[in-house]
């Protein structure tokens, strides 16, 4: 996905920096966002803000005649070890399409308004549409692994002795 003013991963590491600076000692910080190809990763940190604002009738209105529907959900921790050094665990989450239209359905499991316009290419349903069980196929795939869940399997790879670590 191309970048926007100010990308996730660069809100993520100044809210790290700022929060070590404050604190001095290690933490995490996440920042994640809905991205647009055709609108060059928009609305990507500024996801909030849009919903806000233009709404998801509004994002579907920017796209009209657009071809180019690729969209996906991005993500990034950054951790900050207790030298101050940055550690980024960063996910993109592909395979999605922004549909046409709204799908209308309001989801137990939806936790955004993206969800009723980002389509699963593969199942042709928007995110808010699937059922708990298609759900749980999607979130096993090992491509849609969140950024916090990269640095858990970070901490548990630097948690192992050095003879059993890969590569």
């Amino acid at each position: 996905m191309s970048r926007v003013l100010w990308s996730v991963q660069e809100v993520s590491r100044a809210k790290a920096l700022q929060a070590f600076a404050t604190l001095q000692r290690p933490l995490i910080v996440e920042d994640s966002g809905f991205v647009i190809d055709a609108l060059k990763g928009f609305p990507g940190p500024f996801s909030k803000y849009v919903l806000e604002t233009i709404g998801i009738q509004g994002i579907l209105k920017l796209m009209e005649g657009e071809k180019n529907r690729k969209c996906g959900w991005v993500g990034t921790a950054t951790y900050v070890d207790s030298a101050g050094s940055l550690h980024p665990f960063n996910r993109l989450g592909g395979g999605y399409r922004l549909a046409h239209h709204a799908s209308g359905i309001s989801s137990p499991f939806a936790w955004s308004p993206y969800w009723q316009i980002c389509e699963v290419i593969r199942l042709g349903k928007t995110l808010s549409a699937l059922s708990a069980e298609e759900l749980a196929v999607l979130r096993s795939d090992p491509a849609e692994k969140g950024s916090l869940a990269l640095f858990a399997e970070w901490v548990k790879e630097q948690e192992r002795p050095a003879s059993l670590q890969s590569g």
